[in-house]
């Protein structure tokens, strides 16, 4: 009974990630890992970009041939922030690429290798037992590849979980979009 719960979680989890998408789970993994690791971080970062926006704000407020000996250390603060700034946007970007490539990787292998051990560590193993003449044309072909005859595989059932996994899933989804349809008055 676990093997054949554990199947229909596994498809759920599976064809969930595959409706969210890897790349929206990954992007808001990044976030909480950039939130965790990298606060110190990320709290300069956003510093140093509020400075460049009041040093913009400054610069344009400011007349470069009134006040030229002012305009010019605003002028060259305001380059030395945004090279800092544009060093550590690179890094970020560097980090997260590399971030996402690695847990999009171990993401796929995760999902994708447990349904592969499954199969193949259980794959003489029946799911459950059918009732005796109930599919009797086609029993074969549901204990299909070495299950005992009379019995539903292990690879057979993975199907039938996730085909009923992404039903359920597209069902939600819509019933999501139906509540959410804005009303013109």
């Amino acid at each position: 009974m676990y093997l054949l719960l554990f199947i229909l979680a596994l498809s759920f989890v599976t064809e969930l990630c595959h409706s969210i998408g890897y790349s929206n789970l990954v992007t808001q993994l990044w976030h909480l890992y950039r939130q965790s690791r990298f606060s110190k971080e990320v709290r300069a970062q956003q510093t140093l970009k509020q400075d460049i926006i009041r040093l913009q704000k400054e610069l344009r407020q400011t007349t470069a041939q009134d006040e030229f000996a002012k305009w010019a250390k605003i002028k060259r603060r305001l380059d030395k922030d945004m090279a800092a700034y544009d060093a550590q946007t690179s890094d970020a970007a560097f980090a997260k690429s590399a971030f996402e490539i690695k847990v999009t990787i171990a993401l796929r292998i995760l999902l994708y290798g447990s349904r592969t051990f499954v199969v193949f560590w259980y794959r003489s193993a029946p799911v459950f037992f059918l009732p005796s003449r109930w599919f009797n044309p086609i029993g074969w072909f549901l204990s299909f590849p070495l299950a005992p005859a009379g019995s539903v595989s292990i690879p057979v059932w993975m199907f039938v979980c996730h085909r009923i996994a992404r039903q359920v899933i597209d069902v939600g989804r819509q019933s999501v979009k139906v509540v959410n349809v804005p009303t013109s008055s």
